[in-house]
């Protein structure tokens, strides 16, 4: 056997002992994911979440009292303050579900409705929708609708926050795919 023959039959063994490695590291790794996505548990959101939220909103009344740490406090909904305050609506997955949170008050929706009350310091109505596995699409046909209906009761919006594309990575998309 001459060297090259033997460097080819090297480099052969090598490539091949590599593929083999890298296909056995491949199903360890696949199905340790399978046991997480099977064992871990699913965190639920607040109440009325998702398609069910208040449909009057929330509404965070901004205190000028800087002593006071807490001083955005979570209102009843007061109608007389329609016209004095910021509108916003959050859309997305779970992030904006509140998945894990006691309540929405807790939640992306209510800590970005406080720090919006807080910079602008005004009164702030928000609403929260969004729904735990949501892709872009499943956002623009399930969710969207309700922020129009919100509009077509108060008139008008001041702000919407968008969460979304985690689930579109997961699920494989491409770009083309996500833009659609």
């Amino acid at each position: 056997m001459t060297r090259k023959d033997r460097q080819r039959r090297d480099k052969w063994t090598l490539c091949n002992t590599a593929s083999t490695a890298i296909g056995a590291a491949g199903a360890v790794l696949a199905s340790e994911a399978l046991y997480v996505a099977l064992t871990t548990p699913r965190l639920n959101p607040p109440p009325l979440s998702g398609t069910d939220f208040e449909s009057d909103g929330i509404l965070v009344v901004h205190c000028d009292n800087e002593s006071n740490n807490d001083h955005n406090d979570i209102a009843d909904n007061n109608h007389n303050t329609y016209n004095k305050e910021l509108r916003v609506i959050l859309l997305g997955d779970s992030p904006v579900e509140g998945i894990g949170n006691e309540t929405h008050q807790e939640a992306l929706a209510g800590q970005t409705a406080k720090a919006i009350s807080d910079r602008y310091k005004q009164n702030v109505r928000f609403w929260s929708f969004g729904k735990s596995g949501l892709t872009a699409h499943g956002i623009e046909q399930e969710i969207v609708p309700l922020m129009k209906q919100i509009q077509m009761k108060f008139g008008r919006i001041d702000l919407v926050v968008l969460s979304c594309g985690v689930n579109n990575v997961l699920w494989g998309h491409s770009a083309v795919t996500f833009g659609k």
